[in-house]
């Protein structure tokens, strides 16, 4: 530090208001005023001291002179009412100290909590101080060094100084008037998928917002983010301004205001606060809890992997509450949800958004600002909404066989035929292995059975049916639980009951109405135990079920049989001679099932 002592003066407006000598080795403090101008000079001419170094601490400035490496000058509360440093030059006039970097971010407006930065009289004139007067308050030896108070007098009429505090000289009435406080217009955020206007007190993940302000053209808006002056910008000729921070701002709450100063060195007070809360920690993945398939036969709950003809699953599961759940797949958005309070989400696409075939299915998690989360481990699905061809057309097989296995009768049993098997069994071929064929009698389902290997099936009734006719159909119904038409009816009319013994209910005694001898010179009716000379005698009989077979037993032994016509009644002829002697006739009754009377 110079042997010459150096001096600090205080001025609000165009008044000296505090004075004080700086002494080496120990740090003066003064007290910060709204847009107060701090003078620093030395000597009888009072010049300002070359080699300043300033460093911001907290709230404070400090100001350290050449050779010593404490501060001389301590400004308290600089930068919640920030000033300007100035000092006379060589050429008499008054000049703001500013950084020897060049840069602005340098300037003591601007430097931040810790930064150092060296120091020295600009080049422009600084027009912020007028004519000096001295308050009352703050006559000190320091005011003699200001010029003893020649150099100062000479100067800038510090012949006027002494007066009582409050003063004012024949200045210019405007220097150090006071500016309108300025105010934030509006905050953009200009990044990430949520983009746009921010409002006071919102979050947003861009921590570098754009503020947007108006002013008078040319003068300087300093943006402070809490205590802290973060950069500047200039009022452009429309009166409009803006700023970006270079430094981006920390996660968490930041209150932004606005000063604005002139060419004079006049500054506003602080503009409004406008808040602003930077959220840049994504949510946690959602999670996918189930996808529930709620069409056709097969529903319920799907695995990963799972085939299904659902091509509108529902899918749920949880997430940050508030934030947007988006679901993608195959690379490829198709919808969103809102986790609610609960964290629960829920999203079922539209018709038509899933294409049949394997697809991928990704969740990720957006918070409302903005923030995306990792993608969640991906969900496969195969969606097959195709059904097979109707059985019995394209090559499709339908119903094939029915078989009866029940005696005395067995074999394949006709379309409208009759059977006496109950549990009769339906097959075929040419099907789709490891299809479902579905059994339905007279529009019942009674059962399914699956397509083996070979592409062939077989069912058998769990339940007997009951006598009467039966129409059978199947479909087929894929893994996927698509269903084919149905196919062609079989029917079948299952008969389990044998006729009447013949001779009962009406049938006559032994069920042989007459016998006829057509031969010989006596001719006609043979009542039962007569003789006859007729060795193919006719028998006839009625009152049976038509379609009935009539089987004559003759002695124990079948001769031969005939067809219950449409009225009841039967007429037989032997095809073989009977021999001579007695003959005990008998009949049995067999219906068109297979069933038999009682002989």
């Amino acid at each position: 530090m110079s042997a010459v002592p150096v001096n600090a003066a205080v001025v609000d407006k165009n008044t000296i208001v505090q004075a004080e000598v700086l002494a080496k080795g120990k740090a003066t403090k003064i007290k910060a005023i709204a847009n107060g101008k701090y003078i620093l000079s030395e000597g009888e001419n009072g010049v300002a001291p070359e080699n300043v170094t300033l460093k911001r601490v907290g709230k404070d400035l400090q100001v350290f002179l050449e050779g010593d490496d404490q501060p001389q000058l301590v400004i308290e509360g600089f930068y919640d009412q920030p000033g300007t440093l100035v000092g006379k030059g060589e050429d008499g006039q008054w000049h703001e100290y500013i950084a020897t970097s060049g840069e602005d971010r340098d300037d003591a407006a601007f430097l931040l909590d810790g930064e150092s930065s060296a120091v020295a009289l600009g080049s422009s004139v600084f027009a912020g101080i007028g004519e000096l007067v001295a308050a009352g308050t703050a006559f000190s030896p320091a005011l003699l060094a200001l010029g003893a108070l020649a150099a100062l007098g000479a100067a800038i009429g510090i012949g006027h100084m002494g007066g009582s505090g409050g003063g004012g000289g024949g200045g210019d009435d405007g220097a150090g008037a006071r500016l309108a406080s300025p105010s934030i217009g509006e905050v953009i955020d200009d990044k990430g998928d949520i983009k746009g206007p921010i409002k006071n007190g919102e979050a947003t993940d861009d921590d570098t917002p754009t503020l947007i302000g108006s002013g008078t053209p040319g003068n300087i808006i300093i943006i402070k983010d809490g205590d802290e002056i973060i950069g500047s910008t200039v009022v452009g000729d429309d009166g409009k301004w803006e700023f970006t921070p270079e430094d981006p701002l920390a996660e968490g709450a930041h209150v932004i205001t606005p000063i604005e100063r002139d060419k004079d060195g006049n500054s506003s007070e602080p503009g409004e606060g406008f808040t602003v809360i930077v959220d840049l920690t994504p949510p946690e993945t959602a999670q996918l809890s189930k996808v529930i398939d709620d069409v056709g036969p097969y529903t319920g709950e799907l695995k990963n992997g799972d085939l299904t003809d659902d091509n509108t699953p529902t899918f749920t599961g949880t997430a940050e509450a508030g934030s947007t759940v988006e679901v993608w797949m195959d690379g490829r958005l198709i919808g969103t949800a809102i986790a609610d309070a609960q964290k629960e989400w829920s999203f079922t696409p539209a018709e038509g958004v899933i294409s049949d075939g394997e697809h991928e299915f990704t969740l990720v998690a957006v918070d409302k600002v903005g923030n995306r989360a990792e993608p969640s481990e991906p969900f496969k699905l195969i969606i097959d909404t195709d059904a097979p061809g109707r059985p019995g057309e394209g090559g499709i097989g339908g119903i094939e066989l029915v078989y009866d296995d029940i005696e005395p009768r067995t074999g394949p049993v006709e379309n409208n035929g009759y059977t006496n098997d109950d549990t009769p069994t339906y097959s075929g071929g040419s099907q789709t292995p490891n299809n479902l064929i579905i059994v339905y009698d007279n529009d019942v389902v009674i059962g399914s059975v699956k397509v083996d290997g070979n592409g062939n099936w077989a069912f058998t009734p769990e339940i007997p049916f009951k006598d009467g006719a039966h129409v059978v159909t199947i479909g087929v119904r894929d893994p996927a639980g698509n269903e084919s038409l149905r196919s062609d009816p079989w029917t079948v009319i299952v008969d389990t009951s044998a006729p009447t013994k013949p001779g009962e209910g009406g049938t006559g005694g032994d069920g042989i109405g007459d016998i006829w001898d057509d031969m010989g010179p006596i001719q006609g009716k043979v009542a039962r135990g007569e003789s006859t000379d007729d060795n193919t005698p006719t028998l006839d009989g009625s009152g049976l079920q038509p379609g009935d077979i009539v089987t004559i037993i003759d002695n124990g032994q079948p001769i031969g049989s005939a067809r219950v016509d449409e009225n009841g009644g039967w007429r037989f002829t032997p095809d073989t001679r009977l021999n001579d002697g007695d003959h005990n006739f008998t009949v049995i009754v067999t219906d068109p099932a297979g069933n038999a009377s009682v002989e």
